[in-house]
């Protein structure tokens, strides 16, 4: 039996200089070393032409295309839903919307007629996380859970026994990542680590400048390298050259970075906001705690500085959960979801 045609649409920035690579490619790519047929849209950088990269590959895809699977992120991402899912109803597609980003519930509750009539347009909704799932009961009776993947064969295990005062944070300069809490957060520990260092990765969203200007304000400059947007290769280097990995979000859901530093053996400190507590334990896989609190993090942080013991098992149960999300275990439930 033929397997169906999929149209993955989203926003698909791996292949895009300094692109973060997106869960869209990452299904549109597994599917297609599964043998099924593939199409995907957008990998245009300019997220303007992206709808109409779209409208171009789904009209000329169009009886070819079976399944329509759209990543739906809030904001202006929200429109490539409204987009896809309205054309994949006049060309009779099987409509199905990937929900991610711990912002899309606050939109969705600020525009609920507008979110309900598109998402209502879909066969089958996914959450990513059951903090998703729940907070979208109210759309629809069934939600089917599949969570993020990773391909683990990307992230070599190296279990931390110890940590030394070397720090990674690894995610946008944008307020809603709050990178001057990890700054912060160093500033306290220098009091008992004067020889502490921490690098910061990512892309410059807006805050890179203040970010620079609290560092230099606090006289962290030789404590705090500033990396800028790390890829794969990258990013690998620094996993192994850390031993703690703190996120700091004021909004999350599944962050697959938090995934990812764990797979590598980093004990894990993150703040506990959205679905943070859906993926991480408290003291049994990560360390959490509150949102925008210097104080706890840097406790959080001198904890594992000063218990090996903790840091070995949270190392170790970090790998275990990151297992938990490599596409041999999560593949079984796409192919049913595709088949729902």
């Amino acid at each position: 039996m033929a397997k169906p045609c999929i149209c993955v649409v989203g926003p698909l920035t791996g292949r895009i200089e300094n692109g973060v690579p997106t869960q869209g490619e990452f299904l549109a790519d597994h599917l297609a070393q599964e043998g099924f047929p593939v199409h995907a849209a957008s990998y245009w950088k300019n997220r303007y032409l992206r709808p109409f990269d779209i409208l171009r590959t789904i009209s000329q895809y169009r009886k070819g295309i079976d399944i329509q699977v759209i990543q739906g992120y809030s904001g202006a991402g929200f429109f490539l839903v409204d987009l896809a899912s309205f054309l994949g109803k006049i060309f009779r597609h099987k409509i199905v919307v990937v929900l991610h980003g711990g912002n899309l519930p606050l939109f969705a509750k600020n525009r609920r007629t507008y979110v309900e009539k598109v998402l209502n347009r879909a066969d089958l909704v996914i959450a990513p996380s059951s903090y998703l799932a729940r907070e979208f009961s109210w759309l629809r009776g069934k939600i089917i859970s599949i969570p993020n993947a990773i391909d683990l064969s990307m992230y070599p295990f190296t279990p931390r026994l110890k940590a030394a005062p070397r720090i990674l944070w690894m995610r946008a300069f944008h307020e809603i990542y709050n990178p001057i809490l990890a700054v912060e957060a160093v500033a306290e520990l220098k009091k008992l680590y004067p020889e502490i260092r921490m690098t910061m990765g990512g892309a410059d969203l807006g805050l890179m400048g203040q970010t620079m200007h609290v560092i230099e304000r606090s006289g962290l400059q030789s404590n705090i390298k500033i990396a800028g947007f790390l890829n794969m290769e990258r990013k690998l280097e620094e996993g192994r050259n850390h031993d703690v990995y703190i996120n700091t979000n004021n909004v999350d859901n599944m962050p697959v970075s938090v995934i990812e530093m764990a797979a590598l053996g980093l004990p894990v400190v993150s703040t506990n906001v959205g679905g943070i507590a859906d993926l991480l334990q408290h003291e049994i896989n990560a360390l959490l705690v509150p949102p925008n609190d210097a104080v706890q993090l840097s406790a959080a942080i001198h904890r594992l500085i000063e218990d090996p013991g903790l840091v070995k098992e949270l190392s170790y149960s970090g790998r275990k959960l990151a297992e938990s999300f490599a596409w041999e275990n999560v593949r079984t439930k796409w192919f049913a979801g595709l088949k729902h």
